[in-house]
């Protein structure tokens, strides 16, 4: 198939070798050929024309061939396939001397070990800027994924954005220069502050610039810490509610206090000004307006939020909750966006558009969203991915899960900058880098840990090798459906 992607052609006879390599070349964004015998390869590398070809060195006994250093030969003599790079991939049992002639005769040459498939990777960019006309591979749609941030008065935003900087830019795995999108799922300040707002405001600006990202692509929903508490939310009635009615009233002692409808969203007031400072536009205070939709049709994606803290106050502070008229009006909007953005030719009729949810409180755990009907709704509406905040336990099924009934990934970033009250010392801060590939079908999470207040950044190694060599790795990858 001829294509912008860059072809390349395995020959390797072990078939979980052979996966392996597929899988993550695919992740990488190549277009993968895979051939188990030395005839096959000499075959498809005609007809298919790769771009580079990796050759195992040893090849099964019952292989015409034997060798790779035979195939190379056959493909070097032929016309039609003497342009073509070879990498060789050998095994850590081979000979020196056959060592010696994979350097000599191949474009590149990487023995299996812990390392190999990272290597090959490695190996493989580094050719295809060497071959003519091969156009640039794409980048991943890069999404930064920071919650729970939590700045108060004495906080230093220049000082956490120059150590995550410094880990996105040189951090083993990363090497980001620019990023297409930033989520923030939560507890921009600690405790309602209004220093906290300010700091947290300047950090995320700061972030923009530094990564170059558009004011339009900052993702933001409100957490439990962002509202402000206010005297005019409840007010004093005279006689008992009714228990179809005890969930707007608080009894205090001998006395009963309603809810204002009219003033119980300004308590998140001072959120939705700090959003516009960030964002040049509001964030709606009715409820039911706080389902938003994002549609970003270069990109075919469309992020759907909602807040989960709008039900929490000063008398219910574990109350998360979403409100059902917010995600049937962020799903209607959403169709709505996608249905203009076709009608305006920005998207291909039936054209898939990757729908990721936004909010703050987890949906596993102990403080978990007790009722969570609202993920079925957003299933049926082609919601794939869901990210939230609000994880302060170092638990691996926190930070990704399944959820099965559905068919969600889950992916909860934990505690930003939450202090040792939200957030025991001896947990590690984290947050997440997404790499989505653009046709879609799969996604690479790198999950990153602090230690220690203005300690380095590093990766947290928790995520088994999917070669299923010993060690782990500090990211993941996972297949979209």
């Amino acid at each position: 198939m001829v294509g912008s992607k860059l072809r390349v052609l395995i020959l390797e006879d072990n078939i979980t070798t052979a996966t392996t390599l597929e899988k993550i070349l695919e992740f990488e964004g190549f277009e993968v050929i895979t051939s188990y015998r030395g005839d096959e390869c000499i075959l498809k590398a005609k007809d298919d024309q790769p771009h580079i070809i990796i050759l195992d060195v040893i090849l099964s006994a019952t292989d015409t061939f034997r060798d790779g250093f035979k195939v190379h030969d056959k493909l070097k003599s032929d016309p039609k396939t003497s342009h073509i790079k070879v990498v060789f991939l050998t095994g850590e049992a081979i000979s020196d001397d056959d060592a010696a002639r994979g350097v000599e005769v191949a474009d590149d040459y990487v023995r299996k070990g812990d390392q190999y498939t990272k290597e090959i990777v490695a190996r493989i960019k580094k050719i295809a800027k060497t071959i003519v006309n091969y156009p640039v591979l794409k980048n991943p749609i890069r999404i930064l994924h920071l919650s729970d941030l939590h700045f108060a008065a004495d906080s230093s935003p220049d000082t956490k954005l120059r150590w995550l900087a410094d880990d996105l830019t040189k951090g083993e795995d990363l090497g980001v220069d620019h990023l297409n999108y930033l989520v923030v799922s939560g507890d921009l300040t600690d405790k309602g502050s209004n220093e906290g707002f300010e700091k947290a405001a300047s950090f995320i600006s700061s972030l923009i610039d530094e990564f170059r990202i558009s004011p339009d692509c900052c993702i933001l929903v409100p957490g439990n810490h962002d509202i402000q508490d206010i005297d005019e939310a409840y007010h004093r009635v005279r006689q008992q509610p009714s228990s179809n009615e005890a969930d707007e009233f608080v009894q205090q002692g001998n006395i009963w206090l309603g809810r204002d409808e009219q003033q119980y969203p300004l308590r998140f007031r001072r959120f939705s000004e700090v959003f516009q400072k960030l964002l040049k536009q509001p964030y709606p205070l009715p409820f039911k307006e706080q389902g938003i939709a994002y549609l970003f049709p270069e990109d075919r994606l469309q992020f759907l939020t909602l807040n989960s803290s709008w039900r929490i106050d000063e008398f219910n502070r574990k109350r998360s909750d979403i409100h059902p008229d917010a995600v049937a009006f962020a799903v209607t909007s959403g169709n709505r966006q996608v249905i203009q953005a076709i009608e305006q030719a920005k998207l291909q009729p039936n054209e898939r558009v990757l729908r990721i949810g936004v909010w703050h409180h987890a949906i596993a755990g102990p403080e978990q969203i007790k009722d969570t009907y609202f993920l079925e709704h957003l299933q049926n509406h082609d919601v794939s991915l869901a990210l939230h905040g609000d994880i302060h336990e170092l638990r691996r099924d926190l930070v990704s899960y399944w959820d099965n009934r559905r068919r969600l990934r889950i992916i909860g970033a934990g505690s930003f900058g939450a202090n040792a009250q939200a957030r025991p010392e001896a947990t590690p801060r984290l947050y997440n880098l997404l790499e989505i590939q653009r046709d879609f079908m799969s996604f690479r999470v790198h999950t990153r840990y602090q230690p220690e207040a203005n300690s380095t950044w590093s990766g947290w190694t928790m995520w088994p090798r999917a070669d299923g060599q010993p060690g782990r790795l500090p990211y993941y990858d996972e297949v979209l459906s």
